[in-house]
């Protein structure tokens, strides 16, 4: 194994993101990289990646069930 085995299938997504270095200008083009919409962005969120809304209430964990 070498260590760009898994960088073909590797998915990086930012969305809305800001502050010291979120300028995209002098980024790297990685394959994979892309900038979410917001609904794009809403399929990683805990209730929908993860179904956190069935698990995390029941174990006392507190969340942001969406963006």
């Amino acid at each position: 194994m070498n260590g760009t085995q898994y960088l073909e299938t590797l998915t990086y997504g930012e969305y809305n993101n800001f502050g010291p270095g979120a300028k995209l200008d002098n980024r790297l083009k990685w394959f994979g990289y892309s900038i979410l919409n917001e609904k794009e962005a809403q399929e990683f969120t805990v209730d929908k990646f993860i179904q956190g809304d069935l698990w995390l209430p029941s174990n006392g964990i507190n969340y942001t069930a969406g963006l």
